[in-house]
């Protein structure tokens, strides 16, 4: 035992028959010694029970004793938390996670390993045309995990690249996007990034030019660029772009900026065609457009796993597994409802002091099942839930469902909205005002319709269909509730 912890806590051992390899064996036998008697309190004290209680209900023995085992007894209050530093429960962290309001931090990230290659493959194709900026659209319904992955990519990405979030105000004008990558550079990790933005900021102040120094500014910005970097724009909720924006994008999309450059845009289901309606633009490529859905089974399980490693639960192999199946049927395999999943676990698991076995799972079903719901009565409001547009939101959604070839774009489905208008005799209902085209809009912009990977459109959220009351042949059979 001894020799082990010496091979595992140490990367070389002392040589054999000296005074160091003598002390440090000392030291180990004190170490097994100290900490094999709450190592085997902790392996048996939720296995244990303690049955002697004093006339008023109390442990016989005080917690000091040798006969007490911890947590046995309800009448007994819960460990000291210093018995084991770093092994009990991250009480912490779980308060931390549930005070979070920034879902885009993206803590637990797992999967999404289609989207990472194509946004690699971005970066790859960005180093061999540097005369033009290479477009990537990562579009899907509100929840779906856009802006997470992005957060992901931003934070976890090689130090090659220079990640510069953006948004119309720095799509201006082309100095406006150059001082934007300029104070990017200054606030980047790369000593390199940082020495050749601040000369360009000294050359300009000392100088005392204005046009000239942003101009000198821009060049510098390009060296910075040029040394095996790549700089990727980040334009978040992209389908709000507008003619404003069109010259930039443009001349992004034709000229470039001399440098490596990856426009990476996230936004709803209606990103590629918004960019496609600027002037001097075209609909990007179905290669350039990453239709974001919901997440596979292992992919959630994942996520689960890590929070439940990083929260230090007390539980089996088995009772972990057991709970992360359980979240990833109540997600529905969307990332929105994941999280709220997981945040409910969290709320249970702080009440039990991490004990998984403890957690109430109806608790953690009932909020989830409270979370979804809201999530759809904010997402629909208006004209959607009032009794004319849920009507129609229902059976465009039934048709659309039963088609063998779903519509691709949005002027078939709108011809869609305009049949079942009239088939429910809406088109003539006085208090119904929206046109076919504007609520086919409306069903896309508010994420009940979107655009999957075989580019036609269908029900985005896998729970969707299942609140709108419409029979749901994707039923699952994990955890959580599907009837």
């Amino acid at each position: 035992m001894v020799d082990y912890l010496v091979g595992r806590i140490r990367r070389r051992e002392p040589d054999p028959g000296t005074a160091d390899s003598a002390l440090c064996r000392q030291w180990c036998r004190f170490g097994v010694s100290t900490f094999a008697r709450p190592l085997g309190e902790l392996a048996n004290h939720h296995h244990l029970g303690h049955q002697t209680l004093d006339v008023r209900g109390r442990c016989a023995n005080p917690p000091d004793s040798q006969q007490h085992v911890w947590r046995a007894c309800p009448a007994c209050p819960p460990p000291p938390r210093a018995i084991l530093p770093g092994m009990a429960f991250n009480e912490e962290l779980a308060k931390e996670l549930l005070a979070d309001r920034d879902r885009d931090h993206a803590r637990f990230f797992a999967g999404r390993g289609y989207e990472i290659e194509q946004y690699e493959a971005a970066i790859r194709e960005s180093q061999l045309h540097v005369d033009q900026a290479v477009f990537r659209v990562f579009q899907g319904s509100p929840g779906c995990g856009k802006t997470s992955l992005a957060s992901h990519l931003r934070t976890n990405g090689p130090p090659s690249v220079l990640f510069v979030r953006t948004d119309t105000e720095h799509l201006a004008s082309t100095s406006e996007l150059w001082n934007r990558i300029h104070e990017a550079a200054l606030r980047g990790s790369s000593v390199v990034g940082k020495t050749i933005a601040r000369t360009a900021q000294t050359t300009g102040s000392v100088l005392r030019i204005r046009d000239e120094g942003r101009a000198a500014r821009n060049y510098l910005a390009k060296q910075f660029a040029a040394k095996g970097k790549v700089i990727v724009l980040h334009v978040d909720e992209a389908q709000t772009v507008s003619q404003a924006e069109g010259p930039v994008l443009k001349a992004l999309h034709t000229i470039g900026l001399d440098v490596p450059v990856v426009c990476m845009f996230t936004g709803l289901s209606t990103t590629a065609d918004s960019i496609g309606k600027l002037d001097g633009l075209s609909r990007p490529s179905d290669n350039a457009i990453v239709n974001m859905g919901a997440m596979a089974d292992e992919e959630c399980d994942e996520s689960t796993r890590m929070m439940l490693g990083k929260l230090r639960v007390v539980g089996t192999e088995d009772q972990r597994e057991s709970l992360a199946r359980m979240v990833t049927g109540l997600s529905f395999n969307w990332p929105q409802h994941l999280h709220c999943a997981q945040m409910a676990v969290c709320r249970e698991l702080l009440r039990t002091d991490g004990v998984i076995r403890e957690v109430d799972v109806d608790a953690v079903r009932s909020e989830t099942d409270q979370r979804r719901g809201d999530y759809y009565h904010r997402r629909l409001a208006g004209t959607m839930l009032n009794a004319a547009g849920g009507t129609l939101t229902v059976a465009v959604v039934k048709r659309t469902m039963a088609m063998d070839k779903p519509p691709a774009d949005e002027v078939a489905l709108a011809d869609i909205c305009g049949e079942e208008m009239r088939r429910t005799g809406l088109d003539t209902n006085p208090n119904f005002k929206s046109t076919p085209s504007e609520f086919a809009s409306l069903l896309l912009e508010r994420g009940v319709l979107a655009t999957g990977r075989d580019g036609r459109y269908g029900v985005a959220i896998p729970s969707m269909a299942r609140w709108l009351g419409i029979p749901d042949e994707r039923k699952k059979a994990r955890g959580g509730r599907s009837d």
